[in-house]
């Protein structure tokens, strides 16, 4: 996961703050530890708040109330700051939720899951932060699930990361039978697009469109022999 510098999304509050419908607010800061990436493309990145976070938090939002069964244990790929995951938190009081991204992502991650304790209550270990590179061969054990959901938020906008991205998603369906993947993507490069679905399918990833806002689609992604149900917008 690279961590790419760009704007704040426009529907921010002036305080900086994502609202949630209930009126709650998380807080979200980019912290210096997240710019430690320099062996990446020998470039410095840091994550901002992105249009495919926004989406995915508030598909989350609408939709949360209409899942069957409310996912139990919740992972996210590729954080960054950690709006959707927070959002997660907030949406699914009784979920068990990790956040995941580098190393150098991790202690930005875990500042702001503190900094939104007030919305995500008092239950300490409940979200949670833990460092994941995609190209690991297997997932650590703090990392061993179950999960019922997976989400991601545009997290293969540049075709070096699309392998190994949907190695680590297959890895995650093949160990939790049942789990469903939410996950935004913007197109940018038909070569990106076309690399990324052949990759779906040659992993026996079925995948499906349930929404499209701002330029940015949300897919429900699942092992071809999953069946699971929920919701569509």
């Amino acid at each position: 996961m690279l961590l790419l510098p760009g704007p704040e999304h426009k529907g921010s509050n002036s305080d900086g703050a994502w609202t949630l419908g209930n009126g709650d607010k998380i807080f979200l800061e980019q912290h210096a530890e997240q710019a430690d990436l320099s062996h990446l493309r020998q470039t410095t990145f840091t994550n901002p708040w992105w249009d495919g976070a926004d989406v995915l938090a508030r598909h989350l939002e609408r939709t949360h109330r209409q899942f069957g069964k409310p996912p139990r244990r919740i992972l996210e790929l590729g954080a960054g700051r950690g709006l959707v995951g927070i959002a997660a938190g907030c949406l699914f009081p009784s979920a068990s939720v990790t956040l995941t991204d580098l190393h150098a992502a991790v202690p930005g991650l875990r500042a702001n899951i503190e900094r939104n304790r007030a919305v995500l209550g008092p239950d300490t270990d409940r979200v949670r932060a833990v460092a994941l590179d995609w190209g690991a061969q297997q997932l650590d054990n703090q990392l061993a699930g179950p999960y019922d959901l997976v989400l991601a938020s545009d997290v293969v906008w540049l075709i070096d990361l699309i392998d190994a991205f949907l190695d680590t998603l297959q890895r995650i369906a093949r160990a939790n039978p049942g789990c469903v993947t939410l996950m935004t993507h913007q197109s940018r490069s038909n070569i990106v697009d076309r690399r990324f679905f052949a990759g779906l399918e040659c992993r026996k990833l079925a995948w499906e469109r349930v929404e499209t806002s701002k330029k940015v689609c949300v897919f429900r992604i699942t092992l071809d022999s999953t069946h699971a149900c929920f919701p569509s917008v």
